[in-house]
């Protein structure tokens, strides 16, 4: 806002739409001040406003004999002479505007500028195609044009600037996809991106940025098939020894596309097989076999029989280098937990641990993993002294704080409830958000449904129940909360065990099962701790599992609005962001 009172009282009159009273302050003004620039963009709408066409006319004309640079001046005194039908004259003012900008970039931009603030996108489109022409620069003002087009709603044509650009300037790739990553969901848009690219390649097989840009494509739709069908002709092409395959690998197993992950991992392990990439690429494939053999509910044993084959095959092959340690690893958890083979596990992880060259973290992992298994043989001694000793040895480290966790947990599924808490309550203050939420969450559980309960009856049974929920017995888990809903109606521990209830559900794939068990604490529970635990697990469902984007964005809205401080918040806020289409870095 301008500082002159005759500026600033023009302003008042203005913003409550008194265009006449703005006026006579803005003449004050004008009379004092040669330069109209603080006043102008109020003004210029006044007058348009009260539509004074003459008034308007003539004070343009004045402000451009002053100011002949000035483009606004000029372009708005077009603009009235347009829509006064004042044909003639109006095409004479614009041609002798082009003529003067369009062999300037900085002019071309900030006359186009002012253009899309008077919502003259067709101008704006027709002056920036003019001044690449007279400049010759096939590529200058693909951004503006595509920023306009998006602007606009012109989404076609933000497309084909967006191919006109790489076809001239690979470079730009990234921040195409960025740029188009908005609009995918819309059908007409995706199918016209598809034909563009596919197109370009037949036109120039050799292009690899189309190729390339096919690959993201097919990404962003998740067809992960014809993703890997282009990925492997890049490859090849470029020689690039499967790298950029185990990038694309990693992006559709963490989509859980466990089918096409085997697929691809293979292929680069056979095609690859005497290069160095192959452990890795292996191990991925045996890796993708194994999520896929847990993906359903009851676990398939004999798929999970000949996983553990497969990674026994691949240890014996690759012997005890880097990447059998974590070979071992899964292997041990797959028999500990789905065969119930503890011995063997625990030997499998001694295995793991004689690896020479192991990732600094990973003898810690291999301990906690153990105090996991022996928590499974009922040996919980032996749990909290490897949970100590990581504690101990990564100390003030994530690892460490995770350790300490485990050993709280021990202590609750005990039934030491105020061991467990004392530990819980110096986790809180963990750098690891997660470790720190997760120990709030379980010391606030031990802490309300304690204080009137001294005996800790209702808790300890809880806590078994919980026990069988961590040891992956979810059909053990499932009965025995629903026989503590029966035995403990109303009691305070009732969101949990909906909460715990809905987990199992999940499990189970049985996710509309799970949203019910959610909704009851949305709808019954809304003040107490685990109303975003509730929502954000809600939410994920819906879109992960059941493919209701706009149910999923209400869910994440809840969220943002409601619980603006919670854990989840950062999360729920990308994820909305993701389904509306905003392109995230």
């Amino acid at each position: 806002m301008a500082q002159d009172p005759n500026a600033q009282l023009g302003d008042e009159y203005f913003q409550k739409g008194d265009y006449e009273k703005a006026l006579i302050y803005y003449d004050k003004f004008l009379k004092q001040n040669k330069d109209p620039r603080p006043i102008y963009d109020h003004y210029y709408n006044s007058l348009i406003s009260l539509r004074d066409y003459p008034r308007a006319e003539k004070s343009l004309k004045s402000f451009r004999k002053d100011y002949p640079l000035e483009w606004a001046y000029t372009i708005d005194l077009f603009l009235i002479y347009r829509d006064q039908g004042k044909k003639k004259d109006a095409e004479k003012l614009k041609e002798d505007l082009f003529k003067d900008v369009l062999p300037n970039q900085l002019f071309t931009e900030t006359s186009a500028r002012h253009m899309i603030e008077r919502k003259e996108y067709d101008l704006s489109e027709e002056l920036f195609l003019g001044s690449r022409k007279a400049i010759g620069e096939p590529t200058m003002y693909s951004q503006n044009l595509i920023a306009l087009y998006q602007f606009s709603g012109q989404k076609l044509k933000m497309i084909d600037e967006g191919i006109s650009l790489l076809l001239y300037a690979p470079g730009y790739l990234k921040y195409v996809e960025n740029q188009f990553q908005s609009y995918l969901e819309d059908e007409s848009v995706s199918a016209h991106l598809e034909s563009r690219i596919i197109s370009r390649i037949q036109k120039d097989p050799e292009s690899l940025v189309f190729s390339k840009l096919l690959v993201w494509f097919y990404v962003q739709k998740k067809d992960f098939r014809s993703a890997i069908v282009q990925a492997k002709s890049i490859d090849k092409r470029l020689d690039l020894q499967g790298k950029e395959l185990m990038d694309l690998g990693e992006i559709i197993f963490e989509n859980r596309a466990y089918e096409e992950a085997i697929e691809l991992y293979g292929y680069v392990a056979k095609v690859y097989s005497a290069s160095g990439i192959y452990p890795e690429a292996k191990r991925r494939e045996i890796t993708a076999r194994e999520e896929l053999a847990k993906s359903v509910f009851p676990v398939d044993t004999i798929q999970i029989r000949l996983v553990l084959k497969e990674y026994e095959s691949y240890v014996n092959r690759i012997g005890k280098k880097r990447g059998s340690a974590e070979a071992y690893r899964r292997m041990a958890l797959l028999n500990a937990f789905q065969m119930g083979d503890y011995d063997l596990a625990i030997r499998q992880l001694e295995e793991a641990l004689l690896v020479p060259r192991t990732p600094r973290n990973f003898p810690g992992q291999c301990k906690l993993d153990m105090g996991d298994i022996y928590l499974l043989r009922e040996e919980p001694w032996e749990s909290k002294i490897l949970y100590a000793q990581v504690e101990k040895s990564y100390k003030d480290q994530p690892l460490g704080h995770e350790g300490k966790f485990r050993l709280a947990k021990v202590y609750y599924f005990s039934g030491e409830f105020d061991l467990a808490k004392a530990n819980l309550d110096i986790l809180k203050r963990a750098t690891t958000r997660q470790i720190a939420n997760d120990a709030m969450d379980l010391s606030l559980l031990i802490q309300d449904n304690s204080a009137l309960d001294t005996s800790y009856a209702a808790l300890t049974e809880f806590a078994r129940i919980d026990l069988l929920y961590f040891s992956q017995d979810y059909m053990r888990a499932k009965e025995g909360f629903e026989e503590f809903l029966a035995r403990y109606s109303k009691h305070s521990l009732t969101d949990e065990t909906y909460y715990k209830l809905a987990l199992i559900q999940q499990k189970m794939g049985n996710y509309d099962g799970a949203i019910d068990y959610l909704d009851m604490i949305i709808a019954e529970y809304a003040h107490d701790i685990l109303m975003d635990d509730a929502l954000y697990l809600k939410g994920r469902l819906l879109e992960e599992e059941l493919d209701r984007r706009d149910d999923a964005m209400d869910t994440y809205k809840l969220i943002l609005f409601d619980y603006p401080g919670s854990f989840y918040a950062e999360d729920a806020r990308r994820r909305y962001r993701q389904l509306r289409g905003d392109a995230i870095n």
